[in-house]
């Protein structure tokens, strides 16, 4: 499983900021938050930690949002790519990202189509926040830094007696990553010489 760099950790940590007493950004939340911004029904009204303990709660609220990256993107990404995606998803949700435009454009090859999806996540109650704003274009930025949004799959004509295993071998891939490029693959045994395919480049 990939896991986040420290530099999406720092993103991370920018935007949330670090409060050691349990507090509500918006009065109408219905649970407390506390730390680097987690939430939810083990944070009591009043409580207050350590920064050892934030850190602690930290690092526990970015496996969960790692594993989802890992979970619902079915592309190859770079490391700034995914360290973006984390943080993005720390904000919004899993739920959030998993029903994302976003999401779905990464997931059809669409790097540049979902990097502007970004800018249309800058709302909370019906506003535009500038704390939001701003996040939303950092992620961005780090989404895009680095990377040849259009360049990172390349098409692989099959060879005749090879199978995806292979092909896999061959491109230093796996074969889930293969069958994620092209859904028009329904049966991992089932390709044939003179096949052009999606691979990770």
């Amino acid at each position: 499983m990939v896991i986040i760099s420290q530099v999406g950790i720092d993103l991370i940590k920018s935007f949330e900021g670090c409060r050691l007493t349990a507090y509500k950004p918006v009065s109408t939340e219905r649970y407390w938050t506390i730390g680097y911004g987690h939430y939810g029904s083990d944070v009591r009204e009043g409580q207050n930690i350590s920064q050892n303990e934030a850190e602690t709660l930290l690092k526990f609220d970015l496996r969960i949002y790692e594993k989802a990256v890992n979970d619902l993107v079915k592309v190859s990404l770079n490391q700034n790519q995914f360290d973006s995606l984390v943080s993005f998803t720390y904000n919004v949700g899993r739920e959030g990202f998993r029903t994302s435009t976003l999401l779905q454009k990464l997931n059809n090859n669409d790097y540049v189509g979902a990097s502007n999806e970004f800018d249309k996540w800058i709302h909370a109650g019906g506003k535009v926040l500038n704390g939001l704003v701003r996040r939303r274009k950092a992620e961005k930025d780090l989404f895009l830094k680095g990377s040849q949004t259009t360049s990172t799959t390349k098409n692989y004509t099959v060879r005749s007696g090879e199978n995806l295993t292979k092909i896999a071998q061959r491109n230093n891939t796996t074969i889930d990553k293969i069958m994620s490029l092209n859904p028009q693959i329904k049966n991992r045994n089932v390709i044939y010489a003179g096949q052009v395919i999606k691979v990770p480049r």
